[in-house]
């Protein structure tokens, strides 16, 4: 499980440095009154040198340093197994007992000596917690970018693929509208 911070200033909540996150695929209901029923968390690890990233970039090193989009489908198909459908690559962020919650919509990149991230995300307001956990997708079709980078890529597959700062950091933008 991947708990670097991201340290953005421009997180919906703001990120603190010291608040854990995680990339998990959930098994998604919808339920009658328009919730999501979110089961069976599974880890998604993007970084390092079995990460998804380095799967993606490694299998075409040529394609990866062109602007490559990943959809949510494609990082399940990369992770080598079935899912059942529908599933959400969903975003963790708690800070004590606070669960923040984002739905993944895309993941853009580009990658040369770095591997350069772009993650547009849904925020999700969490009604309920327990063995499984009941969202609200937002009533706007608001979505956010954050900017990442790994420290390998296309020209430095041997490399550790962990996260690093990027050369020009812009941070986050709240979207609306269009996804």
């Amino acid at each position: 499980m991947h708990s670097t911070p991201l340290n953005s200033p421009l997180w919906p909540t703001p990120a603190k440095p010291d608040v854990p996150i995680a990339f998990k695929c959930y098994q998604v209901t919808p339920t009658a009154d328009g919730r999501w029923e979110l089961r069976y968390p599974e880890p998604l690890i993007l970084s390092g040198r079995r990460g998804l990233i380095a799967r993606h970039v490694v299998a075409d090193p040529a394609r990866a340093c062109q602007p490559w989009i990943l959809m949510p489908a494609d990082i399940i198909q990369l992770i080598g197994t079935t899912l059942p459908s529908p599933s959400w690559i969903v975003l963790e962020q708690t800070d004590g007992t606070h669960l923040r919650l984002s739905r993944l919509e895309k993941l853009s990149g580009i990658s040369s000596d770095q591997t350069e991230i772009l993650l547009t995300l849904m925020p999700l307001t969490v009604i309920e917690r327990g063995a499984m956990l009941t969202v609200r997708e937002p009533t706007s079709a608001r979505a956010w970018r954050e900017e990442l980078a790994l420290d390998s890529g296309s020209f430095s597959l041997d490399g550790n693929w962990r996260w690093c700062s990027r050369p020009i950091n812009i941070g986050a933008t709240v979207l609306g509208g269009n996804r």
